[in-house]
């Protein structure tokens, strides 16, 4: 299979009839004007792989024969002898060529998976994210690439690894994937130590593809893994230097790299790399809200690891200007999330439901159900939002531990006001995040307005909105996996209710159930973040 170009993307009606459609809908002009049925359009990416039929000879197709021949008998041709073909109308030969045939025809296991990866991961992604213009930019890519390529290998790795967890975790298809990841491994060794390969656009897409292959797999053995390879990319970055930031799809890698960079920093309390900063201006016209809230979010590290430093002196050690101006620059930046907040575009806002199944304050009952529900654009718009709350949320806890110091200064008097004020907001932010579970899960939100005859009963196995509201449509794409990392450091705010902290790790064991291992890994234990500690782990929290 080969990417082909641009399909026509008239409506089925006038394809047939080879004739010009202006592509109106739901139908076009021509078929309403001939009185036609119109039979809507296809998608673009449905033909964006399909069998070459050119030149026999071309470049793809020498490439494919070489492919095959490695694992797959000789061609048809080379297989048929002419007497064979002489019987053949016989049908005496018949179940000898059949075979052949077929094999001829079919393409091959590694086509047959790379084409289920592009098409399935193309169908989850959200048209403003980053991922999706990159993944649209892997068939150009492949076909740059030689056969044994970093590229190559890492490309086959996670096509395998997608296939086989839609097959519950296939062990034959797995191991084949274990395989090529290996060998992407030992191919990319081999590309850095070339002084041109190693800013080569198909081994930084490669890096890439390893981050998302260990996102599909995740190994609990090996927690490092994810985050050494996103380390991995920012050292590709700084070698390839900003003359190779100047095209879409190294503006688009470089903007990728940076949001799994923050987060992965995040998670160990330390600085993102300086590069990051020194390439930013060269990326600023290919930013989005997402972009443009990790360029402020990227400080979030930088405030976590110097608040360690600072609040890890003796008592005796510290002055009272560092807690003062540690507090400082932490709500200063907390006031410009707020500013992203406010001045986010029309299109990536949310609406707010009240819940009438919420359960009213004055009733005693062991059960959380959040009191308002937020509808988003889609999964990634919510994601984004999600990521500015525990943003907001790491900013509070140290402010809460700077404040909590017991030598105040005279300027910080007013300090347990601080305090009350950052559980306040701490509240609200998580509250939010609650907020959010139902539409990431994907629920039907119209059904806020039935009655939850059940929410009093002492069912240890109730959760809302599981037991009591339905999916919105029949797709199995949901946004649960980035629920994972918010719910997580969410159960960790002090201020918070029990029963609202018991509803939240209800829902970490319920994704955990649902095959995300990740939220199996952090269900059951605290986090660390909040108190400035690193977390034991590092993945792809989005």
């Amino acid at each position: 299979m080969t990417y082909t170009g641009k399909p026509s993307r008239g409506c089925e009606t006038c394809r047939k009839a080879h004739t010009k459609c202006d592509e109106k809908r739901p139908e076009c002009s021509r078929c309403i004007r001939l009185k036609k049925a119109c039979h809507g359009y296809r998608e673009e990416h449905d033909l964006m792989f399909r069998m070459e039929n050119g030149d026999p000879d071309s470049t793809l197709h020498r490439k494919a024969r070489r492919r095959k021949s490695a694992s797959y008998p000789a061609p048809f041709s080379q297989q048929v002898h002419p007497h064979d073909l002489a019987g053949t109308h016989h049908g005496k030969n018949l179940p000898y060529l059949l075979p052949c045939i077929a094999q001829a025809l079919s393409p091959s296991q590694d086509d047959q998976k790379l084409f289920y990866f592009y098409e399935s991961m193309l169908g989850t992604v959200a048209e403003s994210d980053h991922s999706r213009y990159l993944h649209l930019q892997l068939p150009t890519l492949l076909s740059r690439s030689r056969q044994g390529s970093a590229l190559y290998f890492a490309a086959q790795a996670i096509s395998y690894a997608v296939w086989a967890k839609s097959r519950g975790n296939h062990s034959h298809t797995m191991r084949i994937s274990r395989k090529r990841y290996v060998q992407a491994i030992s191919a990319l060794k081999d590309a850095i130590r070339d002084p041109v390969e190693v800013k080569s656009d198909e081994n930084l897409y490669a890096v890439l593809l390893l981050c998302g292959y260990e996102t599909i797999m995740f190994d609990s053995e090996a927690l490092s893994a994810w985050g050494s390879h996103v380390d991995g990319a920012a050292a590709l970055l700084r070698a390839r230097g900003k003359e190779r930031l100047s095209t879409p799809l190294q503006c688009n890698m470089f903007l990728f790299i940076r949001r799994n960079a923050v987060h992965s920093h995040v998670q160990l309390s330390q600085p993102v790399d300086p590069i990051f900063d020194e390439l930013a201006e060269a990326a600023l016209s290919f930013e989005n809200p997402e972009d443009r809230l990790l360029s402020r979010t990227i400080r979030v590290p930088q405030l976590q690891s110097l608040a360690n430093d600072v609040l890890s002196q003796s008592d005796w050690n510290i002055t009272e200007s560092e807690i003062w101006e540690l507090i400082q620059a932490t709500e200063e930046l907390d006031r410009e999330l707020v500013d992203w907040a406010i001045n986010v575009p029309a299109e990536w806002s949310y609406s707010v439901a009240t819940n009438l199944n919420s359960v009213s304050p004055e009733f005693s009952t062991p059960f959380y159900i959040p009191a308002e529900i937020h509808r988003y654009p889609n999964f990634y718009v919510a994601r984004v939002w999600n990521l500015y709350r525990v943003s907001r949320l790491i900013l509070q806890s140290i402010i809460l531990r700077a404040s909590s110091w017991h030598c105040s200064p005279p300027e910080t008097s007013g300090q347990p006001l601080k305090i009350t004020h950052a559980e306040k907001v701490n509240n609200i932010l998580v509250n939010d995040i609650c907020a959010s579970v139902p539409f990431l899960l994907g629920y039907d939100l119209s059904q806020l307005k039935r009655s939850t005859t059940h929410i009093h009963s002492q069912d240890d196995k109730f959760i809302w909105p599981q037991c009591s509201m339905t999916k919105a449509g029949n797709s199995k794409h949901t946004g649960k996996f980035s629920l994972i990392w918010p719910l997580y450091l969410s159960c960790s705010v002090s201020s918070i209710s029990k029963p609202q902290r018991q509803w939240m790790r209800a829902q970490l064991q319920w994704t955990a159930e649902y095959g995300e291992s990740q939220a199996k890994l952090v269900s059951g234990t605290e986090s660390q973040t909040l108190l400035g500690l690193p977390e034991h782990f590092r993945f792809d929290c989005v």
